[in-house]
């Protein structure tokens, strides 16, 4: 026996790593008030997902925090491990074109581990193999709506702390952004304001998806209605992450501006999805999502009872943002202790430089590759400049591959007043308008 879970429950859109700059009109001395009583634990920061500790069967645990998840999920592999039943097979979809098959969890609880008190009974496990291969961090499970609902919930992203408030007694006093949002279907909702190159402006009904790596993606129906493809040329067309469905390829562009409540984020690179994007192609519950690579520019307090969100920058709001320059994916391969290409896309750098797909690379810049790690290298390829030397095997044979690290989603030169926007691209090299150069998610899975 099976029963679907569709996007209704269970919004596992994790994975789109994409970019933008950052400009917040904020204050930046932002406080909040003291609860009467508030826990504060440790968080991992990783690709831009939050990773907390937790603890079940009397394991601690990484489980990666998701206000785009209806629901907590657990890994399958950690029910199996921790002796939990498996019931009824259901099927799960979310972003991606494939549905993934999971079964029903019975006597499954998960703890926060600085505060025992806070705890979930995941109804759900999916496999969860290939988030681990691609974020290099054991992850046993997803915390939902029904652990975020709890409490008032503060992510530190530069700090990386999670501080739980009493709702009772929370009480914000700070000169944040206050941003409304609707729960709908146990997800987050904001109208954004998008703003175009050409001036348009555009009202969508947004997710805030902390489960989401990248900056923001766009749904088929919004971006067909507007005509957002062409509007917001040059773009290149790429996959840009994983979700529960499996790989997503989509146009990607800047826009000029994106706007929630008196925060602002100008030039944010938007992920235009088609066909064969799971629920970016076909849902219209919502009409896309706001993933950390905005986020984890302010601290986020989360208010799920008095319907806001709080938006505090933090010291990265100004930072320079990219994607991807390499034009490849990778995955860990621990069996052979390297990276696994999984992507190479025409036209790129990596492609170019001779970069295969199903490669291993063995070494990054002369040191073993799993010793330089996949943080330092998601980093590097986002970094303008010079040269990334891999030693590669392939075919038993080994071999040295030189891929020139230069920006594919060309940036626009905001002209004196911030107001509108040349079409400049800024870097070495033309822009490679609307061909499939690059992965814009070489190792967010998820």
């Amino acid at each position: 026996m099976h029963r679907d879970i569709t996007a209704r429950h269970l919004l596992v859109a994790l994975g789109l790593t994409f970019a933008s700059a950052v400009l917040c009109a904020i204050p930046a001395a932002a406080q909040t008030s003291q609860a009467s009583a508030s826990v504060t634990t440790p968080i991992r920061v990783v690709n831009n997902h939050v990773y907390v500790r937790v603890t079940s069967g009397g394991r601690e645990m990484w489980f990666l925090l998701d206000t785009g998840a209806g629901a907590s999920l657990m890994n399958m592999a950690t029910a199996d491990s921790l002796g939990i039943p498996l019931g009824d097979s259901v099927r799960i979809g979310g972003a991606g074109p494939a549905v993934v098959r999971g079964a029903r969890l019975k006597d499954a609880t998960v703890r926060l581990a600085g505060d025992p008190s806070m705890s979930v009974s995941p109804r759900v496990a999916m496999p969860m193999t290939g988030l681990n291969n691609y974020e290099g961090i054991p992850v046993s499970g997803i915390l939902g709506h029904d652990f975020l609902v709890q409490r008032v919930i503060e992510i530190d992203y530069a700090a990386e702390r999670l501080t739980l408030y009493d709702p009772k007694t929370f009480r914000y006093s700070g000169s944040g952004a206050r941003v409304p949002i609707t729960i709908r279907d146990n997800y987050p909702h904001v109208n954004a304001e998008l703003e175009l190159k050409d001036g348009g402006r555009i009202t969508a009904d947004l997710i805030i998806d902390v489960g989401s790596s990248g900056a923001l993606a766009l749904g088929k129906p919004l971006v067909e209605k507007h005509r957002l493809i062409e509007r917001t040329g040059p773009t290149i067309y790429r996959q840009t992450g994983r979700g529960a469905g499996g790989a997503m390829r989509a146009h990607m562009g800047r826009l000029a501006r994106l706007r929630l409540g008196t925060a602002e984020v100008v030039s944010p690179i938007a992920g235009m999805h088609g066909d064969s994007a799971g629920v970016f192609s076909h849902d219209r519950l919502f009409e896309g999502n706001i993933g950390g690579e905005v986020l984890r520019r302010f601290t986020v307090i989360l208010d799920y009872g008095r319907k806001e969100m709080i938006l505090q920058p933090n010291a990265a709001h100004d930072e320079p943002f990219e994607a991807d320059m390499s034009g490849a994916g990778f995955r860990i391969d621990s069996a052979h202790a390297g990276l696994r290409v999984t992507d190479i896309m025409k036209d790129g750098p990596a492609a170019q430089a001779g970069l295969e797909e199903n490669d291993l690379i063995t070494a990054i810049d002369g040191k073993p590759a799993m010793e330089y790690g996949v943080d330092a290298l998601r980093l590097r390829l986002r970094r303008q400049g010079g040269e990334i030397t891999f030693t590669v095997l392939r075919d038993g044979v080994e071999r040295t591959i030189r891929i020139p690290i230069r920006r594919l989603v060309m940036r626009d030169r905001a002209r004196a007043a911030g107001t509108s926007f040349a079409d400049h691209a800024i870097g070495d090299g033309a822009p490679f308008a609307d061909h499939a150069i690059g992965d814009g998610a070489p190792f967010a899975d998820h």
